[in-house]
């Protein structure tokens, strides 16, 4: 784990997931290979707005779709 990744996680995670669209917040690796916060979204990259307090380098959006409870 990546003590820098956790501790923003913490910082970020209430305002991530009162964020219209996204469905949760978690550590992962960037296309480029390098640790970085996945912000998961459940509407398409494309219509999602990224709030300006999450705008970071460290975050990258991932579309994962509706989650439905069986």
């Amino acid at each position: 784990m990546n003590n820098k990744l956790d501790a923003l996680i913490v910082k970020l995670e209430a305002d991530a997931l009162a964020t219209p669209g996204v469905v949760g917040l978690g550590e992962g690796l960037s296309k480029s290979g390098k640790p970085c916060l996945k912000l998961l979204v459940d509407i398409p990259p494309e219509k999602f707005v990224l709030p300006e307090l999450l705008n970071i380098a460290e975050i990258e959006i991932e579309y994962i779709g509706q989650i439905n409870a069986e």
